[in-house]
């Protein structure tokens, strides 16, 4: 009898789950994940935005733990989540603003089905293979997508895998169509016109008094080639984001300044005199840096 208990559950070890299906992530691994998605943990509390195409009458649904660098970056942002989805101060925090604080033993327990992480950004890449194996081991599924690093690629993508991954394919497909028919706008648009205005895009503006965080040809860098400019970042940052420092600015005025001011115009209201006009402008930025300049 023992002999053959042992049998039957040797075999039914061996069948497919019948709860289960293969997905391929934006890192192209191969990903088997539940049917039902109940549980999830979040590599960026940004990603919620995503969530809420796919949810957005309650976008936190399932969500149990998250890095907690969305508060941190964009607390005028984060407020209003907060304003409008007060159980988001319930969520438990899995890290700050970079993978490497990212708690392996703190998302466990708190049993999540799926963990959701980035290409790159402000959480866990594909690069922490150590803690992707530690995940799996403990039976959390874990993929991968990408608004960040190549958002104009990738955006579309990503959405269409979390629609797939938590049942909402429709919603997920609606998106990705309306996303498609304004980027053919602009590239219409652009096609009408020669001119390529030199861009300077500050990124998050608000965070500090330094001069100039930018981005490279990735991250938003891209979308403003996209939209016909010419990103003054693109060859002079070799990876997503860095520094370019005022002198050089000066010398190389750009014809169009673009503060990110945070992506919240919150943040506008509560720093006025932070957010300024740009190296282009006539009057003199009001920061140290500038001043001292």
């Amino acid at each position: 009898m023992k002999r053959l208990l042992a049998f039957a559950v040797a075999m039914f070890a061996l069948l497919p789950l019948a709860d289960a299906r293969d997905i391929v992530d934006l890192a192209g691994r191969h990903v088997t994940v539940p049917d039902r998605v109940a549980r999830v943990v979040l590599g960026e509390g940004r990603m919620l935005i995503a969530l809420g195409i796919l949810r957005p009458e309650n976008p936190l649904e399932g969500v149990v733990g998250m890095m907690g660098e969305y508060p941190l970056l964009d607390p005028a942002g984060f407020a209003l989540w907060q304003k409008h989805f007060p159980a988001i101060d319930s969520i438990p925090l899995v890290g700050k603003a970079s993978g490497d604080t990212f708690n392996a033993e703190a998302a466990i327990a708190l049993k999540p089905d799926l963990a959701i992480f980035g290409l790159a950004g402000h959480g866990p890449s594909p690069k922490a293979e150590a803690l992707v194996e530690r995940l799996e081991a403990a039976g959390v599924a874990v993929i991968f997508v990408d608004f960040f690093h190549d958002p104009l690629a990738d955006t579309t993508k990503s959405v269409r895998l979390l629609g797939e991954v938590f049942g909402h394919a429709d919603r997920a497909d609606a998106f990705a169509k309306a996303y498609d028919a304004a980027l053919a706008a602009v590239d219409a648009r652009v096609a009408k016109t020669s001119a390529r205005p030199l861009v300077f895009l500050e990124n998050r503006v608000g965070l500090g008094a330094d001069c100039c965080a930018t981005v490279g040809n990735a991250v938003i860098g891209n979308l403003v080639e996209r939209a016909g400019g010419r990103n003054l970042g693109t060859g002079l940052i070799p990876g997503n984001s860095g520094l370019i420092g005022l002198e050089y600015l000066l010398s190389h005025q750009p014809d169009i300044y673009v503060g990110t001011a945070i992506g919240n115009p919150l943040t506008r209201a509560s720093q006025p005199a932070r957010i300024q006009a740009g190296p282009a402008s006539r009057r003199r930025m009001r920061r140290p840096a500038s001043a001292a300049a």
